[in-house]
């Protein structure tokens, strides 16, 4: 869009253009400032330890697994 309005002799700038597209609901897929992000996540990494002892967590409220009631 910008470089269209740059052919027909329309000065502006593009900051300006994008602007007034987005105000007029005028989307645009080409142009986008941030296209990725940095992601570190790895997935389902290691192995999960056998419960040997048989415990269980399974706490209704908070605190509940500290306190022996």
């Amino acid at each position: 869009m910008y470089c269209q309005l740059l052919n027909q002799g329309i000065k502006s700038s593009a900051n300006t253009v994008l602007k007034l597209m987005h105000e007029l609901g005028i989307k645009n897929h080409i142009y986008r400032r941030h296209t990725s992000s940095y992601s570190s996540y790895k997935g389902n990494v290691g192995m999960k330890a056998p419960n040997f002892l048989k415990q269980t967590f399974n706490a209704t409220s908070l605190i509940q697994s500290f306190i022996r009631m």
